[in-house]
Parts: structure tokens; C-alpha cells; sequence
């Protein structure tokens, strides 16, 4: 690509290989970008943007380079991997093949009310190092496996709310600091969360409270935690 693109509705970007957008994208509707071969890469510039005015965003690829700019104000963000399995790692970006790698300038570059990592077929996600998403109100994570905090030296920070959506356990156990804490667990395994602040139970992204299948669920805060929404841990 290599002229600007502005659609008055929806725009749909389909390749095979890999895909580098180095000019401006706006979308007056859905925009949807998905580079579906095996461990092939999506690229945007430094000092472009691609911004979605009314409508959810989405971008599919194994790999990403996010040096530009995404906007979707009030909108939602998804970003997953093409690859089902494929692993998620937080932090970092080191072209490691079958992991989707997004560091934390990158998710920076990132303005949405929602951001959403993973799918309900994606691998483990980890959070190798802190992240703290500057530009959006929600982070979500989704994963057919658990997350986890890559041997306590991991961390996220975000004021916002956190959802966690998976399979098997979350171990988050160092110095997070998010406002509000949603999450379900549908398989086997057990919640481990501590937050440096304040921390409420509630409602992020469509989940509310805390559900495990049986799992146990451990939340440790430096401040008062308020419990908005439920915890279930019964299967």
C-alpha cells in the first residue's frame, strides 16, 4: 500500500503475505485487516495512522509492528493472531515465530475505549514485563490457555478496567494496578491477582465479577477492594 486510503463505510483488507501500511487509513465504519499466512507480518509506519470513525477495528496477523498510530475513539480494538494457538506475548517484540508480540510502546500507539488481545482459540499470554496502555479505557485478554506474569516480572498498569477471559489459570501476582477487575476462568485453573491500589469487582467488556470452574480465586490489594459483581468459584 502506498497511496492514502479514506472510505466513506466499511474497509476490509484481506492478503496472504505479509501486509506494511505506510500511509494514512480512515474508515468511516468497520475496518477489518487480516494477513492470514503462517507466522507473515502486518506493518504500520511511524507517523501513520489508521483510524476507524464509527466502527470496531480489527487486525489479524502472526506478527505486528505497530510503529504508527491505530484510533478507533469509543470504539473497540481486537488484535489476534491469524495462527490458532499461537502464543501472546506482552512486553516484548522479538519476532519469535508462533507468538503474537506486542511491547508496550506499541500498545501506547493504541486509542479505543476497548482494547482486545487474543481470541478464544489463542495460546498462552504472557506478560513478560510491564505494560501500561495509555490511550484506552478497557484492556481485554483472550486466550484459549491462561496468562501469566513470566515469573513475577511481569506487571499491568492501566486506569481502566481489566478483563480476563480463558481456559486455564491466571497468575498475576506482582504490583498491578488497574481500576476494575473482571474475569472468567471456563476450564481448569486458579486466580492468582494482586493490585498495588485500590481494586473493584465489577463489570468490564460484557464480563462481570470473577467465575472459575472450581478454581481458586486470590486477590491481594494495598487498598480497599469493593465488590461490585459476584465471585463463583463452583463449577
Amino acid at each position: 500500500q502506498n497511496a492514502a486510503i479514506t472510505a466513506q463505510g466499511n474497509v476490509d483488507i484481506n492478503v496472504a503475505s505479509s501486509l506494511v501500511i505506510d500511509e494514512d487509513l480512515t474508515s468511516g465504519g468497520t475496518t477489518s485487516i487480516s494477513v492470514t499466512n503462517d507466522n507473515a507480518s502486518f506493518t504500520l509506519t511511524t507517523g501513520d495512522t489508521i483510524s476507524s470513525i464509527s466502527g470496531a477495528l480489527t487486525i489479524e496477523a502472526d506478527d505486528m509492528d505497530i510503529s504508527g498510530t491505530v484510533t478507533a475513539t469509543n470504539q473497540i480494538v481486537t488484535l489476534r493472531s491469524s495462527t490458532a494457538t499461537d502464543a501472546i506475548n506482552l512486553g516484548t517484540n522479538g519476532a519469535v515465530a508462533d507468538t503474537l508480540e506486542l511491547n508496550d510502546a506499541e500498545l501506547d500507539n493504541i486509542t479505543a475505549t476497548t482494547l482486545r488481545i487474543g481470541d478464544t482459540d489463542a495460546g498462552q499470554i504472557t506478560v513478560s514485563t510491564g505494560i501500561s496502555p495509555a490511550n484506552i479505557t478497557n484492556l481485554s485478554l483472550l486466550s484459549d490457555e491462561g496468562v501469566n506474569d513470566n515469573s513475577d516480572a511481569g506487571t499491568i498498569t492501566l486506569a481502566g478496567g481489566l478483563r480476563i477471559d480463558v481456559d486455564t489459570a491466571v497468575d498475576l501476582d506482582q504490583a498491578n494496578d488497574v481500576d476494575t477487575l473482571a474475569v472468567n476462568i471456563s476450564g481448569t485453573g486458579a486466580l492468582t491477582f494482586t493490585d498495588s491500589d485500590t481494586l473493584t469487582i465489577g463489570t468490564v467488556d460484557g464480563v462481570s465479577g470473577i467465575t472459575t470452574n472450581d478454581g481458586a480465586v486470590t486477590i491481594n490489594s494495598t487498598g480497599t477492594t469493593t465488590l461490585n459483581s459476584d465471585i463463583v468459584t463452583a463449577g
